[in-house]
């Protein structure tokens, strides 16, 4: 298996339902499919407001990031909201 090309999604300092809409959505682009086509929920991967109280709103924390995997990809979210998604090719 091959790791295949990186997908970037800044997000805005926003509620963590945005963060968790983000996340989905860039997931969903990296694999060509439909957003309603994951075949995962994020929530039994990640606690999304924990991730979000994590990564902070100041500047001390610009440093954190959180990764995870998530429906066969890998998936990088960095303090200021931009969330990184890299796949494996099958």
């Amino acid at each position: 298996m091959a790791i295949t090309g990186t997908n970037t999604t800044p997000i805005p300092e926003n509620s963590s339902d945005e963060l968790c809409y983000r996340i989905v959505s860039a997931v969903a682009e990296r694999r060509g499919v439909d957003v309603d086509d994951v075949d995962a929920r994020l929530n039994d991967v990640v606690d999304v407001d924990a991730l979000d109280a994590l990564l902070g709103h100041r500047a001390a924390d610009a440093g954190r990031s959180v990764s995870f995997s998530l429906a066969g990809v890998e998936i990088l979210v960095t303090a200021d909201r931009t969330v990184l998604v890299t796949g494996v090719e099958e």
